[in-house]
């Protein structure tokens, strides 16, 4: 895999180990000494039954995006959503660094958030290298954004789950390189 593109969204279905594949990016990247800053977003469960999203804010702070026990009037199913921690926490975290700031996810809850919709966009029109995950479903707002000059959508799968990580290291340290 080879590519001049300095922004990745990595697809797949839910539990495939988008999440899982985002961590370890910032892991070995930070063994590298590059900085990784933003978003991981992870299933909250109860022995397989969904109960909501926790956001973290690498290497800060964390907070439930949605739960079932959340009474918010914003809704996802059956989940009350927290769009003002969202817009708190997490936009400040995704407006870029030095390395590489990684979105996890542009998922249908976060994107419920317009301030959010609009961080993410200025974030895929500037320069810097930029990881997201998106769900592997039809959303008009990440197939803009994988229209963008420079973005390369990556799928995940079991096929790629074992290498995408690694692959994933290798552009950074590229799109790096040639800055």
């Amino acid at each position: 895999m080879t590519s001049q593109a300095t922004k990745f969204i990595i697809e797949g279905r839910s539990g495939i180990g988008k999440t899982t594949v985002c961590r370890d990016v910032a892991r070995q990247l930070k063994g590298s000494w590059v900085a990784a800053t933003g978003i991981l977003t992870s299933e909250i469960d109860d022995f397989g039954r969904r109960l909501g999203l926790h956001t973290e804010i690498i290497g800060g702070m964390s907070f439930d995006l949605a739960h079932v026990t959340n009474e918010s009037k914003t809704r996802h199913e059956n989940w009350g959503v927290d769009l003002e921690a969202l817009e708190r926490f997490a936009i400040p975290a995704i407006r870029g660094g030095r390395g590489v700031t990684i979105v996890d996810e542009l998922g249908p809850i976060p994107l419920m958030s317009t301030p959010f919709r609009e961080a993410v966009a200025s974030l895929f029109l500037r320069p810097g290298l930029v990881i997201a995950t998106a769900p592997a479903v039809f959303n008009r707002f990440t197939d803009d954004l994988a229209g963008l000059d420079g973005v390369e959508i990556l799928p995940l799968n079991f096929h790629t789950r074992p290498t995408l990580s690694d692959e994933l290291v290798k552009l950074v340290r590229a799109g790096l390189a040639r800055r």
